[in-house]
Order: structure tokens, then sequence, then C-alpha cells
């Protein structure tokens, strides 16, 4: 497999972990505050404003990435000779994304603040798993590929 890909891969990976930091920090309250009572409307606003669009672009990152690491599994063959953890792979894709989907979802009516925690808690712990049980497997096998 082309070094290129591997390494568009893993850069992905650190983008993911960048998007996730740019959500996280778009409100400074998140760590003294369980939700946005007392903070000015005006913020409110901009919070709601910036969670939406930041939510919206680690969303359409996600379903880029997966993308390309699903064609890059079967441009390699891998989805023939690791069936299942291929399978298991790309489920775990589509579980995450459907997730992230119920959450685009509900971003109208959810306070920024626990909208963000619970994004965080979610993808935070998914994405360390991920990463560590498929794409690190994944990229073994491209290069060996």
């Amino acid at each position: 497999m082309e070094r290129n890909a591997i390494d568009e891969v893993a850069l992905e990976h650190e983008s993911l972990r960048r998007h996730m930091s740019n959500l996280l920090s778009i409100c400074d309250a998140l760590g003294t505050r369980s939700n946005c009572t007392g903070c000015p409307r005006d913020r409110v606003c901009r919070c709601i404003d910036a969670t939406n669009t930041a939510t919206e672009e680690l969303f359409t990152f996600m379903v880029n990435h997966f993308g390309r690491e699903e064609r890059l599994m079967k441009d390699a063959g891998l989805v023939y000779r690791f069936h299942d953890e291929c399978e298991l792979h790309m489920q775990d894709h589509g579980d995450m994304s459907e997730a992230m989907l119920k959450v685009l979802v509900k971003i109208p009516d959810a306070d920024p603040v626990v909208h963000l925690r619970h994004l965080s808690s979610c993808l935070s712990s998914w994405l360390d798993q991920h990463i560590c049980s498929h794409d690190n497997t994944l990229l073994h096998q491209l290069q060996n590929a």
C-alpha cells in the first residue's frame, strides 16, 4: 500500500483530535458550569452558533475519514483477507455516524455546556478505543498489503 495513504490516515486521526479540542474550547466555562445559566444571553448565542458549526464540521470530517479508511480497505483487498475485522471496523464507523446524527438533531434544543459535555464523553472514549482497536490494526494491515 502506498505510504502516503497510510500517513494521511494517521494525520487524519490527529486532525480528529484537533477538531475535538477545538469543539471543547468553545466554552471557557465548561469546567466550572453544569449549564449556560448565568452566562449573558449574547455569549450563549455565540456558543450555540460556534457549537453547531464545530459539531457539523467534526461530523463531516469524520464521515469523510471513515470513507477514506473504507476505500483503503477495499482497494488493498483487506475486506477479503480480513473480512470479519473489516466488517466490525465499518460497523463501528456506522454506529458512530448514527450517534453523531442523533447529536446533530438535538443541537438546536441543547444547552451548549450540556451538549459539549455529552459530546466530549461520547467521542473521546470512542475515538481512543476505535483507533486502538480498529485503526492501528488497519494501518498495520495496509503496511503489509
